[in-house]
Protein backbone atom coordinates (compact mmCIF):
# COMPACT_ATOMS: atom_id res chain seq x y z
CA UNK A 1 0.00 0.00 0.00
CA UNK A 2 1.59 3.61 -1.55
CA UNK A 3 2.59 6.25 1.87
CA UNK A 4 -0.06 8.57 1.09
CA UNK A 5 1.35 11.06 3.54
CA UNK A 6 4.18 11.68 0.62
CA UNK A 7 1.31 11.69 -2.00
CA UNK A 8 0.19 14.59 -2.25
CA UNK A 9 -1.80 16.39 -4.75
CA UNK A 10 -2.59 19.82 -6.67
CA UNK A 11 -5.80 20.60 -8.50
CA UNK A 12 -4.77 21.21 -11.69
CA UNK A 13 -7.21 24.31 -13.46
CA UNK A 14 -6.25 24.52 -16.69
CA UNK A 15 -8.38 23.70 -19.61
CA UNK A 16 -7.13 20.55 -20.59
CA UNK A 17 -7.03 19.37 -17.16
CA UNK A 18 -9.81 21.09 -15.64
CA UNK A 19 -10.80 19.52 -11.99
CA UNK A 20 -7.76 16.64 -12.07
CA UNK A 21 -5.89 16.00 -9.31
CA UNK A 22 -2.44 15.58 -10.55
CA UNK A 23 0.11 14.26 -7.96
CA UNK A 24 2.77 16.59 -7.21
CA UNK A 25 5.88 14.20 -7.71
CA UNK A 26 4.45 14.46 -11.57
CA UNK A 27 4.42 18.22 -11.40
CA UNK A 28 7.91 18.27 -9.89
CA UNK A 29 8.86 15.73 -12.40
CA UNK A 30 7.27 18.06 -15.30
CA UNK A 31 9.51 21.17 -13.99
CA UNK A 32 12.47 18.88 -13.97
CA UNK A 33 12.00 17.87 -17.38
CA UNK A 34 11.16 21.74 -18.27
CA UNK A 35 14.32 22.91 -16.17
CA UNK A 36 16.77 20.22 -18.39
CA UNK A 37 15.07 21.49 -21.74
CA UNK A 38 16.13 25.15 -20.94
CA UNK A 39 19.56 24.27 -20.14
CA UNK A 40 20.44 21.94 -23.38
CA UNK A 41 18.57 24.75 -25.35
CA UNK A 42 21.14 27.37 -23.57
CA UNK A 43 24.42 24.93 -23.99
CA UNK A 44 22.91 24.42 -27.70
CA UNK A 45 22.45 27.58 -28.41
CA UNK A 46 26.10 28.70 -26.88
CA UNK A 47 27.73 25.17 -29.22
CA UNK A 48 25.65 26.48 -32.49
CA UNK A 49 27.20 29.72 -31.66
CA UNK A 50 30.77 29.08 -31.20
CA UNK A 51 30.77 26.57 -34.41
CA UNK A 52 29.21 29.50 -36.28
CA UNK A 53 31.56 32.33 -35.42
CA UNK A 54 34.65 29.74 -35.81
CA UNK A 55 33.22 29.12 -39.09
CA UNK A 56 32.98 32.63 -39.96
CA UNK A 57 36.10 33.53 -38.63
CA UNK A 58 38.32 31.07 -40.94
CA UNK A 59 35.86 32.09 -44.05
CA UNK A 60 36.92 35.55 -43.67
CA UNK A 61 40.44 34.78 -43.09
CA UNK A 62 40.27 32.91 -46.43
CA UNK A 63 39.28 35.85 -47.96
CA UNK A 64 41.16 38.14 -46.69
CA UNK A 65 43.87 36.00 -48.71
CA UNK A 66 42.24 34.53 -51.33
CA UNK A 67 42.96 37.20 -54.42
CA UNK A 68 40.94 35.04 -56.96
CA UNK A 69 37.52 35.47 -55.11
CA UNK A 70 35.89 38.38 -56.84
CA UNK A 71 34.82 41.32 -54.35
CA UNK A 72 31.40 40.64 -55.04
CA UNK A 73 31.68 37.36 -54.42
CA UNK A 74 33.12 38.24 -50.71
CA UNK A 75 30.06 41.49 -50.32
CA UNK A 76 27.83 38.31 -50.79
CA UNK A 77 29.41 35.85 -48.09
CA UNK A 78 29.81 39.02 -46.07
CA UNK A 79 25.99 39.78 -46.17
CA UNK A 80 25.23 35.91 -45.62
CA UNK A 81 27.17 35.80 -42.58
CA UNK A 82 25.95 38.98 -40.89
CA UNK A 83 22.12 37.89 -41.74
CA UNK A 84 22.50 34.65 -40.23
CA UNK A 85 24.38 35.76 -37.04
CA UNK A 86 21.91 38.73 -36.85
CA UNK A 87 18.77 36.42 -37.07
CA UNK A 88 20.42 34.24 -34.71
CA UNK A 89 21.12 36.78 -32.15
CA UNK A 90 16.89 37.83 -32.42
CA UNK A 91 16.27 34.45 -31.86
CA UNK A 92 18.29 34.24 -28.85
CA UNK A 93 16.31 37.84 -27.58
CA UNK A 94 13.41 36.62 -28.57
CA UNK A 95 13.82 33.42 -26.22
CA UNK A 96 15.02 35.47 -23.64
CA UNK A 97 11.91 38.02 -23.50
CA UNK A 98 9.89 35.01 -23.76
CA UNK A 99 11.15 33.76 -20.24
CA UNK A 100 11.01 37.63 -18.89
CA UNK A 101 6.91 37.37 -20.20
CA UNK A 102 6.10 33.78 -18.00
CA UNK A 103 7.85 35.25 -15.20
CA UNK A 104 5.86 37.96 -15.05
CA UNK A 105 2.64 35.64 -15.69
CA UNK A 106 3.58 33.91 -12.79
CA UNK A 107 4.53 36.81 -10.50
CA UNK A 108 1.22 38.95 -11.55
CA UNK A 109 -0.81 35.56 -10.63
CA UNK A 110 1.22 35.29 -7.32
CA UNK A 111 0.48 38.95 -6.55
CA UNK A 112 -2.89 38.61 -6.80
CA UNK A 113 -3.76 35.80 -5.27
CA UNK A 114 -1.70 36.89 -2.25
CA UNK A 115 -4.23 40.03 -2.30
CA UNK A 116 -1.28 42.25 -2.64
CA UNK A 117 -2.19 46.30 -2.79
CA UNK A 118 -2.57 47.36 -6.43
CA UNK A 119 -2.52 44.18 -8.16
CA UNK A 120 -5.84 43.78 -9.87
CA UNK A 121 -7.20 41.37 -12.68
CA UNK A 122 -5.98 43.36 -15.29
CA UNK A 123 -2.35 43.19 -14.72
CA UNK A 124 -3.00 39.65 -14.52
CA UNK A 125 -4.28 39.83 -18.46
CA UNK A 126 -1.91 42.05 -19.35
CA UNK A 127 0.94 40.07 -18.56
CA UNK A 128 -0.90 36.75 -20.22
CA UNK A 129 -1.31 39.37 -23.25
CA UNK A 130 2.52 39.79 -23.15
CA UNK A 131 3.26 36.42 -22.99
CA UNK A 132 1.64 35.73 -26.00
CA UNK A 133 3.30 38.32 -28.02
CA UNK A 134 7.00 36.96 -26.56
CA UNK A 135 5.34 33.50 -28.01
CA UNK A 136 4.21 34.71 -31.38
CA UNK A 137 7.72 36.48 -31.38
CA UNK A 138 9.78 33.92 -31.00
CA UNK A 139 8.01 31.72 -33.05
CA UNK A 140 8.65 35.00 -35.87
CA UNK A 141 12.32 35.09 -34.94
CA UNK A 142 13.00 31.28 -35.38
CA UNK A 143 11.31 31.56 -38.91
CA UNK A 144 13.02 34.23 -39.78
CA UNK A 145 16.43 32.43 -38.77
CA UNK A 146 15.18 29.44 -40.74
CA UNK A 147 14.55 31.32 -43.71
CA UNK A 148 18.17 32.81 -43.27
CA UNK A 149 19.65 29.25 -43.40
CA UNK A 150 17.35 28.49 -46.58
CA UNK A 151 17.99 31.74 -48.71
CA UNK A 152 21.91 31.19 -47.99
CA UNK A 153 21.46 27.66 -49.31
CA UNK A 154 19.15 28.95 -52.55
CA UNK A 155 21.49 31.54 -53.32
CA UNK A 156 24.68 28.77 -52.93
CA UNK A 157 22.62 26.54 -55.51
CA UNK A 158 22.40 23.78 -52.72
CA UNK A 159 18.57 23.99 -52.07
CA UNK A 160 16.54 21.74 -54.69
CA UNK A 161 13.08 22.57 -55.50
CA UNK A 162 10.94 19.69 -57.01
CA UNK A 163 8.33 19.90 -59.62
CA UNK A 164 5.60 20.28 -56.83
CA UNK A 165 7.11 23.35 -55.52
CA UNK A 166 8.56 21.42 -52.42
CA UNK A 167 12.53 21.79 -51.54
CA UNK A 168 14.84 19.61 -49.54
CA UNK A 169 17.90 21.04 -47.81
CA UNK A 170 21.35 20.36 -48.57
CA UNK A 171 23.06 17.41 -46.83
CA UNK A 172 26.49 16.99 -45.94
CA UNK A 173 26.07 13.26 -46.35
CA UNK A 174 23.88 11.45 -48.85
CA UNK A 175 21.29 8.53 -46.90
Amino acid sequence: MPDTKKTTSRKNDSKATQGIEVPSQVIDFQKRVLDGQRAFFDTAYSAVTAMQDSQESVWNGLLDRASYVPERAQEISTAWADNRREARESYKIQAQALKLAQKRVKQSQAFLEAGRPGVEIRDVLEAEDDLLEAQNALSAALVGYRVSELRVQRDMGLLKVNEKGLWSEYETQPK
